[in-house]
């Protein structure tokens, strides 16, 4: 056989072998599941499911009860579920309609009771009603009062558990 029929016949093989080789390899990239978790009312009810490569994101501004829990390898989590702690582990399960609603009804009292707390330390009626406020005070408690309206509308949002709450402004 001539050389260059020889150097043909060899040469693709080679040529094969070095593209195969040079081909990237794609490497599985673990990701990471976390649940974005609440528990007024002793249930603990997950928010938000989040698949990431990372660590979970900072708490939401409008969530400040909430915790991020990590469950790695549970795809069983849904927003809207709860989390039962058992004898073999954790699983995740749907709230029945009154769970739900005791959810909800927590929730609320959560944002209540904040607001309660802010101006049992922050009187800022009481400056309003002696004409003793700033301004400022009494835009920010025009603002708290909103807030508190804004909080009471939330019921009339039918699509829970992804209600938007409103921001507190203290």
């Amino acid at each position: 056989m001539p050389a260059s029929v020889a150097a043909s016949i060899v040469w693709p093989s080679v040529k094969l072998n070095q593209q195969h080789w040079l081909k990237p390899v794609k490497k599985e990239i673990e990701m990471n599941r976390y649940v974005l978790t609440i528990s007024p009312s002793n249930t603990i009810v997950v928010l938000q499911v989040l698949d990431t490569e990372g660590e979970p994101p900072a708490i939401p501004a409008n969530e400040p009860y909430s915790v991020w829990r990590n469950v790695t390898g549970d795809t069983t989590a849904q927003p809207g579920y709860k989390l039962q702690p058992g004898p073999y582990g954790e699983t995740f399960l749907p709230l029945e309609p009154d769970e739900m609603d005791r959810v909800v009804q927590g929730r609320l009292q959560q944002r209540f009771d904040k607001v309660e707390q802010f101006l049992k330390f922050n009187p800022l009626q009481y400056k309003v009603d002696l004409a003793v406020a700033t301004p400022e005070e009494w835009s920010q408690l025009r603002a708290i009062k909103q807030y508190y309206l804004d909080v009471c509308a939330t019921t009339e949002q039918n699509t829970f558990p992804e209600v938007i709450w409103p921001i507190a402004p203290f």
